[in-house]
């Protein structure tokens, strides 16, 4: 009995199966002197919209909220997300503060 793998004619099996494909193996990186292999650093690329977005943030003035964030802030409303007893618990504990020195100062 002949028992062929189910692959396209022409293409075997094994270790050498990438190449057939035209793909490489990754280059290797080198050891350190620990004989671990080292590790490149990570690295963060952001788009012109994210940093867009980002200078868009920087430069609202202070106590208004952009236009993503009031469109959020309503749908929470609707919502009803700010009606639960643990969300106006804490909004308050956040308030007091500026509640207590604005009644200071009249």
């Amino acid at each position: 009995m002949n028992i062929r793998p189910t692959q396209p004619e022409g293409q075997r099996g094994g270790p050498d199966r990438l190449e057939n494909r035209g793909v490489t193996n990754p280059p290797k990186r080198p050891a350190s002197d620990s004989g671990a292999p080292s590790l490149a650093p990570d690295q963060v690329r952001l788009s012109d919209e994210a940093r867009g977005i980002q200078g868009a943030a920087e430069t609202a003035p202070a106590g208004e909220l952009s236009a993503d964030r009031m469109r959020q802030v309503l749908d929470r409303i609707q919502q009803g997300f700010y009606d639960r007893p643990e969300v106006v618990r804490d909004t308050l504990r956040a308030l007091t503060p500026a509640l207590e020195s604005a009644g200071e100062s009249n």
